[in-house]
């Protein structure tokens, strides 16, 4: 689904509810800023250079590995005091500000607009501390009437609704409102929408 059509879409809804990463904007934007972020740490702290480590990196990220993607890097590297590296690029990647993402391509436009005749909600799973500095960054926080991150540590992550009960509340308190879920994932997102008992839309922002 293009933007187009999901403007169209979209508006036959009094609540939406948005998942963030590849929804909102592209997670290829954070990512590669973090990483390349991160290489520079590595290539001071290491015999490796700079650009090698970061076409590494974003090889093992576009193989699907981005939980383990500082393990898998230094795997089969000789590198002195490697957990402690491994752990300082996680938290580095935790924490990272990426503040560009405000200049990048996003639905903050939309949103915005959405925010004057809509009730919205934000709804993301992941990191704590990284899906608040993206959120920030992108200046978007003010839109949502609550937002939820479910870091799957603290708070049980989607497609569970175990830790989104104001949301349920919500919606059954307003049944007589149309709700949708916007995401990007067919799998997590369609089940959380469903567990929601409300409509979903698949959109991914790579596809604009």
């Amino acid at each position: 689904m293009n933007l187009i059509n999901l403007k169209k879409k979209i508006m036959r809804y009094d609540i939406i509810i948005f998942d963030l990463d590849n929804t909102i904007y592209s997670k290829k934007n954070y990512d590669d800023a973090a990483i390349f972020y991160i290489s520079k740490f590595i290539s001071k702290n290491t015999d490796l250079t700079l650009p090698s480590i970061f076409s590494e990196l974003i090889k093992i990220k576009n193989q699907k590995k981005t939980q383990l993607l500082f393990n898998t890097f230094f795997k089969n590297k000789k590198v002195n005091s490697k957990k402690k590296i491994i752990l300082k690029c996680v938290l580095l990647f935790q924490n990272f500000e990426c503040k560009n993402l405000k200049k990048c391509k996003s639905l903050r436009l939309l949103i915005k607009n959405l925010f004057r005749h809509k009730l919205l909600f934000l709804v993301t799973n992941g990191n704590l501390n990284r899906q608040k500095n993206k959120i920030k960054h992108l200046g978007i926080k003010k839109y949502f009437k609550k937002i939820f991150i479910l870091d799957d540590i603290k708070k049980k992550a989607k497609p569970s609704v175990q830790d989104v009960k104001f949301l349920v509340r919500f919606i059954r308190k307003h049944k007589d409102l149309k709700t949708t879920y916007v995401g990007d994932d067919l799998n997590t997102d369609k089940k959380f929408a469903k567990n929601l008992k409300i409509d979903y839309i698949f959109f991914k922002f790579s596809h604009v």
